[in-house]
């Protein structure tokens, strides 16, 4: 309705982030009104619910997946993630057959949407079966034996749709080339594991300073280079074998911690994406805030101090929500953030530059694009941003050099033979120039 009016596209972002609170609120309390928590575990509170969703609604460490408008697929499918979760609580907990196949079928519905979203939310039916056999099987190892095809059906139908979306839309049925990624598959899992946990402590305390668009993560070479990596892999075993062992007497814990774990797998394990990125921690830190609010409730008994200790929580983390949000509200100061705290990064020196060229600050740009190129001479994309600078700026010969190393790293790109084709004919050579124009006419005959 609005094109590309960024205020309302940051609305609708905002909406679904709320709505994603709403939905945690009612699933927290959905939860609680199971077999398994209902009568047995008298230390939840019915006010917890509200504490945790508040609690994970305020996290600035979701600025990214909010105002980050890209990031919309994050938060969009969590929504429908949690919408397929509800209705199927509902559903079992719903004494009306009809009623009960209509919550059923939705949640389908809205399983495939969160699906045609993201592709991580393929957790789904897993965690619907663990969730089933938790609250509302009682942990009957005996109904988990009778049932155990439906966990192989969910299993085949994960790796199925996973080979076909490799298949399909990435091109490709196998892992990544890592040796073009300049680390090994054990180098990624080890790094992995340092990953997981600096976003445990990121969420525990995700001040201003702490939240970055492009973290610069080192790389685990072994076990113990860094020492972090072992202590990092042995903790992480070592909450999931705790979460598991006290799972009957911790129920609502243990699957909380499994929740976390296991909605990071998909993006924090082979896959050949970027090491670090704060809105990967959308969807899995949903219920780590039910796990913060559960040791509150645990170590002060005064129920007014619970209270006042979660409004504090709140408070904080909307002001501190405030201030990376006047970060995101600019690019350059967006960028420059970003630069500042991850300085052997090419990526944002090279942002920071084509932020400072649109805005007709020419010199800084050609300063923080030739600053992307030294540190990642490979990198393409400052190269051809700083060639059209330097056109910009009448520095025709240099902008001819730059093109030219571009062009020799993509010979086919249309965008590229424009700015050399340009570059030469400032420079009077309009037979050179014409040869490039015509070329980039046949590479893309529709652009005017």
């Amino acid at each position: 309705f609005n094109q590309l009016d960024p205020m309302d596209f940051r609305l609708i972002n905002v909406l679904i982030h709320l709505g994603n609170g709403l939905l945690l609120l009612f699933f927290l309390k959905a939860t609680l009104r199971t077999p398994a928590l209902r009568d047995r575990n008298k230390s939840i509170n019915r006010f917890m619910p509200f504490a945790a969703a508040t609690i994970w609604l305020v996290n600035p460490i979701h600025t990214q997946s909010v105002s980050y408008v890209v990031q919309r697929m994050t938060a969009l499918a969590a929504l429908f993630y949690l919408l397929a979760f509800l209705l199927y609580v509902y559903a079992r907990q719903s004494k009306k057959q009809r009623r009960r196949w209509l919550l059923l079928g939705s949640s389908l519905l809205a399983f495939l949407l969160a699906l045609g979203t993201k592709e991580n939310t393929i957790t789904l039916p897993f965690f619907i079966f663990l969730y089933e056999w938790y609250f509302f099987r009682d942990l009957d190892f005996d109904w988990l034996k009778k049932n155990y095809f439906w966990l192989l059906g969910i299993l085949v139908f994960s790796t199925g749709m996973a080979f076909l979306y490799l298949h399909f839309f990435s091109g490709t049925a196998t892992l990544p080339d890592y040796q073009s990624l300049d680390l090994s598959l054990f180098q990624r899992l080890m790094t992995q594991s340092r990953v997981v946990i600096f976003y445990i402590f990121l969420f525990l305390f995700p001040h201003p300073s702490r939240l970055n668009l492009d973290h610069n993560f080192p790389l685990s070479l072994s076990l113990l280079e860094p020492p972090t990596t072992l202590l990092a892999m042995l903790a992480i075993i070592t909450i999931f074998v705790a979460a598991v062992l006290y799972a009957r007497k911790e129920r609502f814990l243990s699957f909380c911690i499994l929740w976390f774990l296991g909605n990071l797998v998909i993006e924090s394990s082979v896959s050949g994406l970027d090491m670090v990125f704060e809105h990967r921690t959308y969807l899995p830190s949903l219920l780590v805030s039910m796990v913060i609010v559960m040791f509150l409730y645990r170590a002060v008994a005064h129920v007014w101090v619970r209270r006042a200790v979660v409004l504090v929580f709140g408070v904080i983390g909307t002001l501190w929500t405030h201030d990376r949000n006047m970060i995101w509200a600019d690019k350059v100061a967006l960028w420059d953030d970003t630069r500042k705290k991850s300085p052997e990064k090419a990526r944002p020196y090279s942002n920071l530059g084509i932020a400072y060229g649109e805005l007709g600050q020419l010199d800084k740009a050609i300063h923080y694009l030739q600053q992307a190129v030294y540190l990642k001479p490979d990198y393409k994309k400052p190269r051809f941003n700083l060639a059209f600078s330097l056109l910009a700026k009448g520095d025709y010969r240099q902008a001819e050099l730059y093109a030219k190393v571009v062009l020799g790293m993509t010979p086919d790109d249309a965008g590229v033979l424009n700015v050399l084709a340009m570059s030469l004919a400032n420079q009077n050579r309009f037979e050179e120039a014409l040869d490039h124009f015509y070329r980039a006419e046949q590479l893309q005959p529709d652009d005017p």
